[in-house]
């Protein structure tokens, strides 16, 4: 190659210019490629921490809706424990008042007899009285 040919150095330093370019032009490219690769993952990385803390709020909010739950059905279970308990109690009542009442309706009856005995008696002891009486009025 004779490159003492000012036309065909024109030429090559034309030739290896514009190769260059275009490399040049490629790597501009490639590089615009990859800060847009970047910025989408640095997008996506930050979505992902997005997503990451939202997933690990949703899990303390789980976490803590859980405990609630449990503590609830404990409760739940503890005021169940304490109707069965209050149904059994009054249960116990109404067969202790139901008993009290028929011994209650027993005694009255039975009352009822003596104070018609006793009546029987006190006029019984009227007529002895009044017997009495008239025995002694007429021995005066």
């Amino acid at each position: 190659m004779a490159l003492d040919d000012p036309t065909l150095l024109v030429n090559v330093l034309t030739r290896d210019l514009r190769a260059m370019t275009q490399e040049r032009d490629d790597l501009l490219q490639k590089l615009d490629q990859l800060q847009r690769a970047t910025h989408s993952r640095s997008r996506s990385n930050s979505r992902t921490q997005e997503l990451e803390s939202a997933n690990a709020a949703l899990q303390c909010q789980l976490l803590e809706t859980e405990t609630e739950l449990k503590q609830a059905r404990e409760t739940a279970y503890e005021r169940l424990n304490e109707n069965v308990e209050l149904r059994n109690r009054r249960a116990r009542v109404k067969r202790d008042l139901q008993s009290t009442s028929a011994k209650l309706a027993e005694a009255e009856k039975t009352i009822m007899e003596l104070e018609a005995k006793n009546e029987e008696k006190i006029k019984e002891m009227e007529k002895i009285i009044l017997a009495t009486r008239d025995e002694l009025a007429s021995e005066r």
